[in-house]
């Protein structure tokens, strides 16, 4: 009868929905099997930043490290998100940027998790410039932060992603190879060190020493800095990575720069408010048109003299004019003169060819990107 349909159905869903249980309070919170999963669509994190003159160059152009200040913050709270625990950041990944965002403009940024692993979870940031007047926007950027979730009060155990669509499906396959390949790599490092390069093979006329790019900067790190927890925020160590990385490649090219890409940054070790932040910049390695510029991030207890490395970073950037197009001017090559140049220099090619290749796919995949609505 229909009546002992209805009753049928009801059980069958009340077996559903006891299988996907919905945990506590938290409506995003699904368990099957006594895993606990979320979506990505759950804990997509939005904002919206006005460009004006202190976050731009002479040109009227975002520094590239401003960007990445506010895609660590946004990106910080879709990990929030998604493990209700506090997270920092661990690295970023895959930083290419297609279009600049100019004063006046609207940087329009998304996050979404892309795959969950125990403790850390990997999100995805989109970028776009918008005109507030016009509605035009564009691709700016797309980049991978990986967080770490952290308690001192309990075990950290976070959901598991549960993807809905086949892009989220496909986008917990590629951070899961992303990851992957970054421990092949830093497995596969001695090997590429141990190429025959010799200094003198590098030495040529028109060049540098490496050493005239370097650049050194000090900088205290202030509650306006850091997160509720008291540790650094990610991205505003980043900003000033970039800020002193820039440096370094204008005193090699003695011409205007802009960042065109970043990666590589690991965070080794957090640094807490109080606390100072040693930033060292160099130029590793010159291209046809671009410059790789290295920078090490120290932190250092005042009171107690003690000094350690929290972090490293690579930053591409391209000579402009004073248009803001790239130049053709020839850039100087670099000196070699010590062993840690050398191998630097050989693993920035290595980089360049990963970096090359992660372009290419970002450029197919930014066409149809669409990570959620603002």
């Amino acid at each position: 009868s229909i009546e002992n349909k209805k009753v049928q159905n009801s059980q069958e869903i009340e077996t559903f929905d006891l299988k996907l249980n919905r945990v506590s309070s938290n409506t995003n919170l699904i368990e099957i099997e006594n895993i606990q999963y979320k979506t990505p669509s759950s804990s997509i994190a939005t904002n919206c930043e006005l460009l004006l003159p202190p976050h731009t160059n002479n040109l009227g152009i975002a520094f590239g490290g401003q960007i990445l200040s506010w895609m660590d913050v946004c990106a910080g709270t879709a990990a929030k998100r998604h493990t209700n625990f506090p997270c920092v950041t661990a690295s970023i990944d895959c930083l290419h940027f297609e279009n600049p965002v100019k004063i006046g403009e609207v940087a329009a940024i998304i996050a979404k998790p892309t795959v969950a692993f125990n403790t850390s979870v990997e999100i995805e940031v989109q970028v776009s410039a918008e005109n507030p007047i016009t509605g035009e926007r564009r691709f700016c950027c797309n980049c991978f932060f990986t967080f770490v979730a952290i308690s001192k009060s309990k075990r950290v155990q976070i959901a598991q992603l549960l993807p809905e669509t086949e892009d989220e499906k496909k986008a917990l396959k590629d951070g899961q190879e992303r990851k992957s390949k970054r421990i092949e790599k830093l497995n596969n490092q001695d090997i590429l060190i141990s190429q025959d390069l010799t200094i003198e093979k590098l030495n040529e006329s028109n060049s540098k020493l490496s050493s005239v790019s370097r650049v050194e900067m000090t900088h205290l790190v202030l509650p306006g800095h850091a997160n509720t927890i008291g540790i650094a925020f990610g991205g505003q160590i980043m900003a000033w990575m970039e800020t002193s990385a820039n440096i370094s490649a204008m005193r090699h090219c003695n011409m205007m720069v802009i960042l065109v890409s970043a990666g590589e940054v690991q965070f080794l070790q957090p640094v807490h408010v109080g606390e100072a932040v040693v930033i060292i910049s160099q130029v590793t390695r010159v291209f046809a048109t671009s410059m790789e510029v290295m920078v090490t991030v120290y932190g250092e207890n005042l009171m107690k003299g003690e000094k350690r490395e929290c972090n490293r970073g690579f930053f591409t950037f391209v000579a402009i004019d004073e248009l803001g197009k790239p130049t053709k001017s020839i850039i100087p090559n670099i000196l070699i003169t010590n062993e840690e140049e050398r191998k630097n220099y050989i693993l920035a090619n290595s980089r360049r060819i990963v970096k090359l290749e992660e372009r290419e796919k970002l450029k197919q995949r930014s066409q149809s990107l669409n990570l959620g609505q603002l």
